[in-house]
């Protein structure tokens, strides 16, 4: 979770087994103990209980105007007309969407795909306003904007980062930067479900000079930068970080 105001908690996740998504924002005031305060919150998705359609949040995001952002995964999902992929493509796609402060106004929503499944792990908003967010694919086909990313999408689980406007209808970057790997024990039965091996693990925050830094894991090759702590695999799995400017070029990555 990303806040810019202490005071306040936001909490995601998903019902088991109903596959539906809820947003809530909790207020968390600053005394000797704990208290609560349940403040606002939306489902997301579509269709009933009864006849639900899957779609998950992963990550949430706050700007500072208090509008909301979510990224997760779904197979179906409440999209705007203009929105860079307003109907899903292949299997499960990234869902990205931004609401108003008050989670009364879906203000867009987009799919991200390629012709197999894909998960978005988590979201940040840069000074700026567009949305960065990461996740990985399994698909041959994603849309990246570097043409020699296209080496990594070879079918196997990979890591992307990716950079939306602020409207939501443009990608400015889509990069591919290291294949993932196919176990990850601690997710949920109802993600197998629907992705099968694929699961998303990372973490992506924005810096004041509009770059971002996401952190993931590999269990295989990795583009390290020449500057690079650790330049090599270490062990089964390694934790990977890169950061990247505001048009996606690599400033640094580095095994950890």
């Amino acid at each position: 979770m990303k806040m810019f105001d202490s005071s306040i908690l936001r909490v995601t996740f998903c019902i088991p087994r109903f596959i539906l998504a809820l947003v809530l924002v909790v207020t968390a005031q600053a005394q000797p103990y704990d208290y609560l305060e349940f403040s606002k919150g939306t489902r997301l998705g579509l269709g009933t209980v009864a006849n639900a359609t899957h779609c998950c949040v992963k990550d949430i995001a706050v700007d500072y105007s208090g509008n909301v952002y979510v990224v997760g995964y779904g197979i179906a999902g409440e999209t705007t007309p203009g929105s860079y992929q307003p109907t899903r493509v292949g299997g499960c796609n990234v869902y990205v969407a931004k609401y108003n402060s008050t989670l009364t106004t879906l203000i867009w929503g987009t799919f991200i795909g390629g012709n197999n499944d894909q998960v978005g792990s988590s979201i940040a908003v840069t000074p700026s306003g567009d949305v960065v967010i990461c996740g990985v694919t399994s698909s041959t086909a994603f849309p990246v904007t570097n043409i020699s990313d296209q080496a990594y999408l070879d079918g196997s689980n990979v890591n992307f980062v990716a950079r939306l406007n602020s409207t939501g209808s443009r990608l400015v970057y889509c990069r591919v930067y290291a294949r993932g790997y196919n176990s990850a024990p601690y997710y949920s039965d109802d993600e197998v479900s629907i992705t099968g091996n694929l699961r998303a693990f990372g973490n992506i925050v924005c810096t004041p000079n509009d770059e971002a830094w996401v952190v993931s894991s590999t269990s295989r090759n990795y583009y390290c930068t020449s500057n690079a702590y650790q330049t090599t695999l270490a062990g089964n799995i390694d934790v990977c970080l890169t950061k990247l400017d505001n048009t996606g070029s690599i400033l640094y990555s580095t095994y950890i």
